[in-house]
């Protein structure tokens, strides 16, 4: 019995004794309510009514000396390596497959026997693949020179491009609101088919003068994939001929250059460097 119930029950067996005894049917009420046997409590009462008698606070603490108590069940590495990792996924799985409650699996993480581990898949890289990246990392080593240990090229001249999808009305959304505001309410038709756009984002070093002082920052501009029509007909939101813009669906050839033609091409042009040489590499 844990030191908890019995505070518990000694306080409510002091709380209703009426001089040296108690109630008619207490004792019964009273071990039903705590899940004792009818011997504890009597048990309690002989030594409620000697700690009184002595004029000392009633002392719950066990009487037993030495360590009291069921021993912690242990178990081997080996028993707990015996699982494949597909089964090891949550405390649920994994201790059904040692037969076993989730609750022990739940206490050795807490004794730090086992730990949580967040797993992302890597690329699988080939024989090919590795040998070309080594081959792309050695043409960027400038000429050894005659003292010294070779180094890299700076790539101030290099910015890089890549595409990224972005959901207009994501699944899930966070907002602060005061405790008296109603909850927003969000719908879109489907949930399967989001509306999404793809943008195309440009980065690259930061370019520095020779007196270490910022020339640019590096930051080009991220540019949608839409295109711009005149509305056919006319509905509740808009007018006839008004000019809507309107997601490119297919990223093809034909897009990718009309980006780089009319997007990234004239933003280098206008935000580089005069200063700095124009032999300029896109990635």
């Amino acid at each position: 019995m844990t030191v908890e119930k019995k505070r518990q029950i000694v306080d409510e067996i002091m709380l209703n004794m009426e001089g040296d005894s108690l109630p008619r049917g207490f004792s019964s009420s009273l071990a039903r309510k705590h899940h004792v046997h009818r011997s504890t409590k009597t048990r309690w009462f002989k030594v409620i009514k000697q700690y009184m008698l002595d004029g000392n606070a009633v002392d719950v603490r066990t009487k037993k000396i030495g360590t009291v108590g069921r021993k912690q069940k242990e178990y081997t590495d080996e028993f707990l390596r015996s699982v494949p990792l597909y089964k090891r996924q949550t405390e649920r799985g994994y201790a059904a497959a040692l037969h076993m409650s989730k609750y022990a699996i739940h206490r050795l993480r807490k004794r730090g026997r086992l730990r949580t581990y967040t797993s992302t898949n890597k690329p699988a890289l080939t024989d090919q693949h590795k040998i070309a990246r080594l081959k792309w990392v050695m043409s960027h080593i400038t000429p050894i020179p005659a003292e010294g240990d070779p180094s890299f090229e700076d790539m101030q001249q290099w910015i890089h491009i890549d595409e990224k999808w972005f959901f207009i009305n994501p699944k899930t959304r966070t907002f602060y609101l005061l405790p008296t505001e109603d909850n927003p309410y969000r719908a879109q038709q489907s949930r399967r088919f989001k509306v999404n756009v793809m943008f195309m984002g440009m980065i690259g070093k930061p370019l520095y003068d020779a007196n270490k002082q910022l020339l640019y920052d590096g930051k080009y501009g991220l540019f949608p994939f839409v295109k711009y029509e005149e509305a056919k007909k006319k509905s509740k939101n808009r007018d006839k001929g008004t000019i809507e813009a309107k997601t490119v669906q297919s990223i093809n050839k034909e897009a990718i250059r009309d980006m780089l033609l009319n997007h990234v091409l004239p933003t280098i042009h206008e935000q580089w460097p005069l200063q700095l040489p124009k032999d300029i590499t896109i990635q």
